[in-house]
């Protein structure tokens, strides 16, 4: 499958690259949602576009769900899971981790996401947060 769509991987990647940075423009007046950093001189393929919602995250996956926009609750820390509890130490302080579990959310992206979806899923989230318009 790899090699099949390897020809496509840079339309791809474009693709994403500009369904996030149209979320970004739109979501980033929003002071209760924080965005993935980049580092300088890294390139993301933006497999997901995950958001960070400090307060009334599960509230706003109800409220896109309602309608009709599928979100994701990723990331659960490997720590917390049985299999992997023994290998965490007593110094770990892991509390940024169970942050970014607690709060990401994933809002849709794909290659073939449209402007007008784009549009549509951040009024959505906008609208939750009172700052429709």
């Amino acid at each position: 499958l790899g090699c099949l769509a390897v020809d496509e991987v840079e339309s791809a990647v474009a693709a994403r690259q500009a369904s996030a940075a149209r979320y970004r423009a739109r979501l980033g007046r929003n002071p209760g949602i924080r965005f993935q950093e980049e580092l300088p001189g890294a390139r993301s393929a933006y497999k997901d576009f995950a958001i960070l919602c400090p307060e009334r995250r599960d509230g706003l996956a109800e409220h896109l769900a309602r309608a009709g926009v599928q979100t994701k609750k990723y990331f659960v820390p490997l720590h917390t899971m049985p299999a992997y509890a023994s290998f965490r130490r007593a110094d770990d302080d892991l509390g940024d981790t169970e942050e970014v579990a607690r709060t990401v959310l994933c809002l849709p992206m794909f290659n073939e996401l449209e402007e007008a979806d784009v549009e549509r899923v951040s009024g959505s989230v906008l609208d939750f947060y009172g700052l429709a318009g």
